[in-house]
């Protein structure tokens, strides 16, 4: 009954407040997700490969994608689905906090009070601004994985306890829900996993007895080959190590350390400073239960909390917290348990009031008194929202220009379509700076980055071009690859890029249209061989002009050089790619020799198209040739030919980030680019060491002394 209330209710409150639900960059953000996943991805085993954004680069193991994402699949209108995707999210939270309650022995009324605490304390409600602050509002990916998780604790809290069947069945759940959370979103797992360790751990030392102890710790035996057998956490593990953000931290441009990024107490919102010590009193009034389990949850709350305090004191003093997730988001996790421990704390504040006051012993409702309240509240706020509410949803996405229209018509990349060249930014010469960032978050991402004559307020103008299917160099990733970055940031920049953005101030158009560029943006006009003009949007209001310039003959897949150039150090590639001169249609810069000496001759290029699984090229030669792709290369590539009686071809790394297929005679196939969690895993850990084997330890830093001292 409770279910059903809340579905009623969220899905009125839900279109009433409808204006908040994927809200801003983060919603638009988490949208695109969803939308890329259904369009790009190939199979539920394998990983997701993106390539509308930089050359085409791999995200997170994603699975399912998340459960509610599926009403994306129905024939709803777009709002309709947005809608139900929360009510999904927040059903989903509402049953998790429930049932961990109950399994830590809480009574029902108790924990059904505690589970409505927490769904109106993080979700947009009815309360305005929300209590615990908009974060599911904004991304709700965050409100399902933490369901999960909470249903991890729950499982592994009954593992052991109950009899033969049950058991077994519970322990099942356990390893399950741990795969699904995993599953769901494996970046965004970070976020969560310190709870979920934290607790586990609490849970485990407050087993009844050694029986109950030694089945947790098997099942957790088993569950962790689990996941090193799926190579999820090798995965992580690559991911995090051959990026550019951990591997070269020092040139990374990041906000400088401030209080919004430890708390949400220092966000100036009240409801943060009423529910955080009211669940701070929570947990120290747990430890006081007669309850040996609901001690040991006060134990691990006060735990996770001086943890907490320590990673914001390290991030705020002394060290460089730039390749680290900031404190906030570890609090992300906990945002529901503050609500339960607030809860808590009320429900022994009454009683104790009640005790030493009689008058305030009132009896608890009745659940006919309650519903009837509810039912009631619900069709008083239903008619309010239907009838005398004239707020109009604002459509999501970026309306249509004359330079949209263009891009789209020339370029745009639906699954199984040729690649028929993608987009850049050419930003400010200008270098952007951390003062400017601290004093509006988004003004060194404005320095003209311009989609379609429109300043923007979000953070990557890319991100939009990515709705309407334009292929675009720019990515939006915490995990940037570090050849990528190695690449671009030497060749085709004057700035610092930031951790997760990238800035191409520096028109290196034979770079450009190497990588696939063949329409390049500026705010400016400019002036450069093969570049011409092919659309312009006047100056209006207080957006300033746009230009689209078109650079001729760009790398469509058809650039077959004949002559290499060995390279065995990054800096020696570098100091040969940066050469003014330098032909990327005609030659190639290579990191190990080509077998016996080969001798390269022209390919003939055929075909080039593009599907969720990879690159399916075609092409002929009279000798041994060498396209180069304009996809960034990953080890984990794997050429499939469409039939045995086909040469093999192999790919390679050419240019240091770019893809180099070299082969004999006619070759047709797929280059495979979506692997397997563990291969991923494998591909991005070898990144790491072609890099170090080619002296990453001795690269040249770059000239930041234009940059703020926290560049520097």
């Amino acid at each position: 009954m409770n279910l059903l209330f809340l579905a009623g209710m969220a899905a009125v409150f839900y279109y009433r407040h409808s204006v908040y639900i994927f809200e801003g960059f983060d919603g638009q953000y988490a949208l695109l997700r969803i939308q890329q996943y259904f369009q790009w991805h190939d199979s539920a085993l394998k990983m997701s490969w993106y390539p509308l954004q930089g050359m085409g680069f791999m995200s997170e193991f994603e699975g399912i994608s998340t459960l509610p994402a599926l009403v994306f699949m129905s024939n709803l209108p777009l709002r309709a689905q947005m809608i139900a995707y929360f009510v999904i999210c927040t059903l989903l939270l509402f049953l998790a906090t429930y049932s961990l309650q109950c399994a830590f022995g809480i009574t029902t009324r108790q924990s059904l009070c505690g589970a409505w605490v927490c769904v109106l304390c993080v979700f947009p409600l009815q309360f305005q601004p929300v209590p615990l602050g908009p974060t599911y509002a904004y991304l709700p990916f965050f409100s399902y994985l933490f369901a999960l998780s909470i249903f991890v604790l729950t499982f592994f809290r009954l593992a052991g306890r109950g009899p033969g069947v049950g058991n077994w069945l519970t322990s099942l759940a356990f390893v399950g829900f741990t795969a699904v959370t995993i599953h769901a979103s494996f970046s965004n797992f970070a976020f969560s996993a310190p709870l979920v360790l934290l607790g586990g751990l609490f849970i485990l030392l407050a087993s009844e007895d050694k029986r109950e102890a030694r089945w947790k710790i098997v099942l957790l035996l088993l569950t962790a080959i689990i996941l090193a057998g799926t190579g999820l956490l090798t995965w992580m593990v690559g991911e995090v190590m051959q990026s550019a953000r951990f591997s070269l931290t020092a040139e990374i441009m990041d906000i400088p350390p401030t209080l919004t990024r430890v708390s949400l107490l220092f966000h100036n919102a009240r409801g943060p400073w009423i529910i955080i010590p009211l669940s701070i009193a929570g947990a120290f009034f747990m430890l006081r239960d007669t309850r040996r389990a609901i001690r040991f949850a006060g134990q691990f709350l006060l735990t996770y909390f001086v943890i907490m305090a320590v990673v914001a004191y390290c991030y705020l003093k002394p060290y460089d917290f730039r390749a680290q997730l900031r404190p906030l988001y570890y609090e992300f996790g906990i945002l529901p348990f503050y609500a339960l421990a607030a809860a808590y704390a009320v429900s022994r504040l009454w009683t104790a009031a009640a005790r030493r006051w009689r008058r305030l012993d009132v009896p608890f409702p009745s659940r006919r008194a309650l519903l009837l309240a509810g039912l009631i509240y619900l069709a008083i706020s239903a008619i309010g929202t239907f009838f005398f509410r004239k707020d109009k949803f604002p459509p999501p996405g970026l309306d249509h220009t004359a330079i949209t229209e263009h891009l789209v018509r020339e370029t745009a990349l639906p699954p199984g379509g040729a690649f028929r060249g993608r987009t850049a930014w050419l930003t400010a010469p200008e270098q952007p700076t951390i003062t400017q960032a601290l004093q509006d978050p988004d003004a060194a991402f404005l320095a003209s980055r311009l989609s379609a004559g429109q300043l923007l307020a979000e953070r990557d103008a890319g991100m939009l071009f990515t709705k309407l299917g334009i292929p675009t160099l720019e990515i939006y990733t915490s995990s940037l690859s570090l050849p990528f970055y190695l690449l671009f940031s030497r060749c085709a920049s004057t700035a610092p890029w930031g951790y997760n953005h990238t800035y191409f101030s520096r028109l290196n158009t034979s770079l450009l249209a190497a990588a696939g560029v063949r329409f390049v943006m500026s705010a400016s006009q400019f002036s450069a061989p093969g570049a011409s003009l092919a659309a312009h949007e006047a100056a209006h209001e207080n957006t300033p002009a746009t230009y689209l310039y078109e650079l001729a003959s760009p790398n469509l897949g058809g650039y077959s050089p004949v002559e290499y150039a060995l390279a065995p150090t990054i800096n020696e590639a570098l100091d040969l790619l940066t050469d003014k001169d330098f032909n990327f249609a005609r030659r190639v810069v290579l990191h190990r020799p080509l077998p016996n000496g080969t001798a390269l001759t022209p390919g003939k290029f055929v075909s080039l198209t593009v599907e969720p699984s990879g690159i399916r090229i075609q092409a002929h030669s009279q000798g041994t040739s060498l396209l180069l792709l304009p996809f960034e290369f990953r080890n984990s590539m794997r050429w499939i030919p469409d039939n045995t009686g086909l040469s093999q071809a192999q790919p390679l790394r050419a240019n240091l980030a770019m893809t180099g297929l070299l082969f004999s005679g006619a070759v047709s196939g797929l280059l495979e680019c979506a692997p397997s969690p563990a291969s991923a895993g494998f591909s991005s850990l070898q990144t790491l060491l072609d890099m170090r084997d080619m002296d990453l330890k001795g690269l040249r830093r770059r000239d930041l002394s234009g940059a703020d001292a926290y560049v520097r």
